[in-house]
């Protein structure tokens, strides 16, 4: 993951997680997005 500071976001939180799969050679995906614009205007 690549962050900069673009000012668009007060914060940012990207998680993932990968797990074993049921079936040989799978996996389970659990991903987490946690945001909040800094401007008001995107708020809304």
């Amino acid at each position: 993951t690549i962050a900069s500071e673009s000012g668009l976001f007060d914060h940012l939180i990207n998680i993932w997680e990968f797990d074993p799969g049921p079936i040989p050679g799978t996996c389970n995906l659990h991903f987490l997005v946690d945001f909040r614009f800094q401007s008001p205007l995107y708020r809304q």
